[in-house]
C-alpha cells in the first residue's frame, strides 16, 4: 500500500462534483478543505480529507524548498477542525509570524497566516454541491428472521448479537497517511495512537474512531514502514559523516527542546562531551528530523571567525597592559639587563637563519625589484630610518615592543587566546590542548606575515584569517555588544588604576601646602653693573652699608669634588644678616614637561607650558635658542598647575579627583620633582618677586629658609636664602638685584668680593698673575674691614678668609704654593688683630651689635 498516492498534487480545481449527476437530483452542500501555496509556481494545492504530512522527503506534500524538513508538520482536518503539529523542523512552522512549539497540536482558523519554514501557505475552502444517495424502502417481508431481528435491535439501542466472522465481508481499508496508522496493542486489541501528543495534550481520537486494517494491508504497511526507517538510518549515516564538529555541535546547541536528552544538561556540559557522545546525540537528532538538517551560516555565530573591530580592541587592552608593565618593570635593572642580553640573542639566531635561507632567494628574485621601490619612492626608506632611529633614542619603545611580542607568544598557552583577547570576549575552538597549541603557532605565524597585512583583511568579514587557517585554529567572538561592553569596562579599570596609582605606588596621600601667586611686573628693567657675580649669575645694585664675605664649602664623593660657595650679606648700621647661595641649575622646561607629559589634554589645558616642553630650538642648532619665558602668558597655566599638585588631600581627594583627574599623575610627578629639589619639609609656596626677578619660592617650617627658583628664563637657578631672624630683609637689600644673569666669559672685573670668588671658581686655569692679582684685591678689602675697627665684621671676614684657605689647600694646581702661602699669612693676621701686618696707624672706633 502506497500512502503518498492518497493526496497527489493538484490545482485548486474549478469544477468540484460528478458531472454526470442528474441536475433535477436532489443535492447537499458540503465544504472542501486545501492547503495551498501561492508563491510556489504553479500555486500546487493538495486537498485535507484527513492528514496531510508536508516535507522535502517524507509526506504526502512534497515539497522541493531548502527551508522545508524532510518531514514537516502534519496538518489534521478532523469534523470541521483544521489543526497543524510541527515534528522539531530547523527552519519552524509559523502562525500569524509566531513559531510554534514542536510536537504540540495547534487549531487554525482560515484566516490565520502560515509559513512553512520560509514558504508562505494558505488554507483555502470551496462549497461542493454533492447528490442525495435515496435509500429505497425495504419490504420487512424480504428480510429473513435473523437479520429483522438485528435490525430491531439496533433500531431499540441494543446491541445486536455476534455475526459469524466467515460470515462477514471485512470492509475496504481506506488509504490514510503514515502518521495516522496505529499500532495494535495487546492480545485485548486496544488500540494506541501514533501521533503522541506533548503532555499538556489530549488526543480528541478514540478506538472507535479508527478502522482496523486487514491483515495483508498491515502486512504491507510494515514493509513500507521498515523500508521509509531503513532510508532514514542510511540518510543519517551520511549526513553525519559528512558534518564537522563545529558543525555537529551547533546542531545540538540548537536544537529544539523536545528532542534532546532531557537527563543532560546540554548548555552547560556541551563543551565537555567526548566526540562519541556527540556523534551519539546528533544521530538522534538527525533521526528525528527524517536524517537531513540543514545549517544556515547567517544564523550561526560559531562558524564566523572573530571580526576585525574586536581584534583591534584586544590589541588595544595588550598596547595599555604593557604601558602599565613597562611602569614598573622598566626601573628594575634584572629587567633592562634581560632586554639587553635575550633579544640579541633571538635577533641573531634569525639574521643567522635568514642569511643562510631567506637572503639567496631575496638576491635572486626580489631584490631588483625592492631596489627599484626604494629608488622611485625615498619616502620608504626614510620612514625606517627615522622609525629605528626613534626607537634607538628610545630604550623604552623598544622594551614595549618586546613586552608586547612576549604577551601575544605566551599568553596563549594559558588561556588559548592571547590576554587581550579573552578580555574582550574573544575565544578559540577546539579542545583544551588543542587551543593551547595552535594558539601560540597561530601568534608566531601572525608576527612574521604581519608586515603583509593583506592577509589579516578577511577578518573585516568575519572570515578567518591566514595565520589561523595555517595554525587550524579559529577565533569566535560573542554579540558585539559584549564586546564593546567588555572593552569599555576595562578601559575604566585601568583609567582609575593610572589615575590611582601614584597614591598606591607612594601609600600615602599627600598633605595639603598652600599656593599664593603675587602680580607680577611684566615690564623689561634695566639693570646696573655695579655688582656683578657669575657664581650666583646675579647683577644689579646693592645699598651702600651691605658688605658681602664669600664663604667655601668643597664636598669631596669619591673621586667627584663639589664646590658650594655662600655669600654672607651684612648691614653695617643694622647688624641684620642673611646668606644666598646658588645650589643648582635647574630645566624649568623639563619640570614643567612633568605635569604635562603623557597627558592627551595637556594641548587643551596647558598650551602655553607645551609651547615651552616642546620648542626644540635647544636642542636644534637650527633654530636660534630663545631662553626667554613669557611669563605672562604662562603664569595663568603655573598658577593651575600649582593648585592641582599642591591642592590634594584626604578630605579634598573626591572633589579634586572630580576636577583633576585626568592630570593627576602628572600633578603628583610635577609635586614630586619640584620637593625633590629641596631636602627639607615645605610649609607653603609662592609665586613672587625678588629683586627684579620672579621666582617659585619655597619656604620651610621655621620660615628661615628659603628655597627660590627663578622663572625668567629655561636655564632657572635654584637659590637658598637662610635668615637670621624671622624677617624678610632679604627683600629690601635684593631690591635692585636681577637673578639667572648671563655673563661673558672673559670678563677680568675684580673690585668686591664677588669678582674674587668668580675668579677662585676658576682655579685650576689661574697662572701666577692671576694668583698675584687675587691676592691684591682680597688684601684690600681685608684692610678696610679692618681699619672700621668692627669686631662684628672682622669676625666674619676672618672665618671667609679661612674657609678661601682651606678651599686653596683642597685644589690642585701647581702654581698655587705662593697664593696659599701669602693668604695664609692673610689669615694668620686677621686672627692676630695685626694691624702692622696692614699697614694700619690710625684706627676707627669699634661699632657694637
Amino acid at each position: 500500500m502506497v500512502f503518498n498516492k492518497l493526496f497527489k498534487k493538484k490545482n485548486t480545481p474549478d469544477n468540484v462534483g460528478n458531472p454526470n449527476v442528474d441536475l433535477d437530483s436532489s443535492t447537499e452542500v458540503v465544504n472542501k478543505i486545501y492547503l495551498a501555496f501561492p508563491e510556489l509556481e504553479g500555486e500546487p494545492t493538495f486537498e485535507l480529507e484527513n492528514a496531510l504530512t508536508v516535507g522535502s522527503q517524507v509526506g504526502q506534500a512534497i515539497i522541493d524548498d531548502e527551508s522545508v524538513a524532510p518531514r514537516h508538520c502534519t496538518f489534521t482536518h478532523t469534523q470541521d477542525v483544521i489543526s497543524v503539529m510541527d515534528h522539531g523542523s530547523a527552519e519552524g512552522t509559523f502562525i500569524n509570524k509566531k513559531q510554534i512549539e514542536p510536537g504540540r497540536i495547534f487549531i487554525l482558523q482560515q484566516k490565520d497566516k502560515i509559513k512553512i519554514g520560509e514558504l508562505k501557505a494558505e488554507i483555502q475552502v470551496q462549497e461542493v454541491e454533492i447528490p442525495i444517495q435515496v435509500v429505497e424502502e425495504i419490504d420487512d417481508s424480504d428480510l429473513d428472521a435473523e437479520t429483522l431481528e438485528r435490525m430491531q435491535a439496533l433500531a431499540s439501542g441494543q446491541a445486536p448479537p455476534p455475526t459469524p466472522a466467515d460470515e462477514v465481508t471485512p470492509p475496504e481499508t481506506p488509504d490514510v497517511p503514515d502518521e495516522d496508522i496505529p499500532d495494535l496493542g495487546d492480545d485485548t486489541g486496544e488500540l494506541e495512537e501514533d501521533m503522541l501528543l506533548d503532555d499538556h495534550s489530549e488526543s480528541d481520537l478514540t478506538t472507535s474512531d479508527l478502522e482496523v486494517p486487514a491483515e495483508e494491508e498491515l502486512d504491507d504497511l510494515e514493509d513500507e514502514i521498515e523500508k521509509e526507517v531503513d532510508e532514514v538510518e542510511e540518510q543519517v549515516e551520511k549526513t553525519l559523516a559528512n558534518l564537522s564538529l563545529e558543525e555537529k555541535s551547533m546542531i545540538l546547541s540548537k536544537a529544539p527542546k523536545e528532542l534532546k536528552d532531557r537527563e543532560f544538561d546540554w548548555d552547560e556540559d556541551l563543551e565537555n562531551l567526548t566526540e562519541e557522545e556527540i556523534d551519539e546525540r546528533t544521530r538522534k537528532i538527525l533521526k528525528a528530523t527524517g536524517g537531513k538538517v540543514k545549517l544556515k551560516a547567517k544564523k550561526s555565530s560559531v562558524r564566523e571567525a572573530a571580526n576585525t573591530f574586536p581584534r583591534m580592541l584586544a590589541m588595544l587592552v595588550e598596547v595599555i597592559i604593557v604601558v602599565y608593565l613597562l611602569k614598573y618593570l622598566y626601573p628594575i635593572t634584572q629587567f633592562k639587563d634581560a632586554l639587553d642580553k635575550y633579544p640579541k640573542i633571538i635577533w641573531t639566531q634569525i639574521t643567522n637563519l635568514t642569511t643562510q635561507f631567506v637572503k639567496p632567494h631575496y638576491n635572486l628574485h626580489a631584490k631588483v625589484h625592492v631596489d627599484k621601490i626604494l629608488k622611485d619612492v625615498p619616502a620608504i626608506e626614510k620612514m625606517f630610518i627615522e622609525a629605528i632611529n626613534f626607537l634607538v633614542k628610545n630604550p623604552e619603545a623598544l622594551a614595549g615592543i618586546y613586552l608586547f611580542i612576549v604577551i601575544r607568544l605566551a599568553t596563549p598557552i594559558l588561556f588559548g587566546v592571547s590576554i587581550g583577547q579573552g578580555m574582550v570576549g574573544i575565544k578559540a575552538l577546539g579542545n583544551f590542548i588543542v587551543k593551547r597549541i595552535t594558539g601560540p603557532i597561530r601568534e608566531l605565524i601572525g608576527l612574521i606575515t604581519f608586515p603583509l597585512i593583506i592577509f589579516d583583511l578577511t577578518a573585516l568579514f568575519s572570515k578567518r584569517t591566514l595565520k589561523e587557517i595555517l595554525s587550524f585554529s579559529h577565533l569566535v567572538s560573542g554579540s558585539m555588544g559584549k564586546t564593546i561592553f567588555l572593552t569599555i569596562l576595562w578601559l575604566i579599570l585601568f583609567i582609575l588604576g593610572y589615575v590611582f596609582s601614584p597614591l598606591i605606588e607612594r601609600g600615602n596621600i599627600p598633605k595639603v601646602i598652600p599656593v599664593e601667586v603675587y602680580p607680577l611686573n611684566s615690564e623689561p628693567v634695566q639693570l646696573a653693573d655695579l655688582v656683578t657675580s657669575k657664581d650666583l649669575r646675579l647683577k644689579g645694585q646693592l645699598p651702600e652699608k651691605i658688605i658681602t664675605f664669600p664663604k667655601f664649602v668643597v664636598a669631596q664623593k669619591g673621586k667627584e669634588r663639589k664646590i658650594l660657595s655662600t655669600y654672607e650679606l651684612i648691614n653695617t648700621d643694622t647688624g641684620d644678616q642673611f646668606n644666598i647661595s646658588r645650589i643648582r641649575g635647574v630645566n624649568l622646561a623639563s619640570l614643567l614637561s612633568k605635569g604635562i607629559t603623557g597627558n592627551y589634554l595637556a594641548a587643551w589645558k596647558y598650551p602655553e607650558i607645551l609651547k615651552i616642553t616642546n620648542d626644540v630650538s635647544s636642542n636644534n642648532s637650527n633654530f636660534k635658542t630663545s631662553e626667554v619665558i613669557n611669563l605672562k602668558k604662562v603664569l595663568p597655566e603655573l598658577q593651575s598647575m600649582l593648585n592641582g599638585s599642591f591642592a590634594l588631600s584626604l578630605e579634598t581627594m573626591q572633589s579634586h579627583l572630580i576636577k583633576h583627574g585626568p592630570f593627576l599623575i602628572g600633578y603628583l610627578n610635577f609635586r614630586e620633582s619640584l620637593l625633590g629639589l629641596v631636602e627639607e619639609p615645605i610649609k607653603n609656596i609662592e609665586v613672587d618677586e625678588i629683586g627684579k626677578t620672579p621666582f617659585l619660592i619655597l619656604k620651610n617650617a621655621n620660615a628661615k629658609n628659603i628655597y627660590a627658583l627663578s622663572l625668567a628664563s629655561r636655564k632657572a637657578d635654584l637659590y637658598k636664602i637662610t635668615l637670621s631672624k624671622k624677617n624678610e630683609i632679604y627683600k629690601s637689600v635684593l631690591e635692585n638685584i636681577g637673578f639667572s644673569q648671563m655673563f661673558e666669559e672673559d670678563q677680568e672685573k675684580i673690585n668686591d668680593f664677588f669678582g674674587i670668588t668668580d675668579h677662585l671658581m676658576k682655579f685650576t686655569q689661574l697662572n701666577k698673575d692671576k694668583f698675584q692679582m687675587l691676592y691684591e684685591n682680597l688684601f684690600n678689602e681685608s684692610k678696610l674691614i679692618m681699619m672700621s675697627n668692627d669686631k662684628f665684621l672682622i669676625k666674619n671676614l676672618r672665618q671667609s678668609v679661612e674657609s678661601i684657605v682651606q678651599f686653596v689647600e683642597l685644589m690642585e694646581n701647581p702654581e698655587k704654593d705662593k697664593f696659599y702661602q701669602n693668604i695664609s699669612d692673610l689669615l694668620k693676621a686677621l686672627k692676630d688683630e695685626d694691624k702692622q701686618f696692614f699697614g694700619i696707624k690710625q684706627v676707627k672706633a669699634a661699632k657694637a651689635y
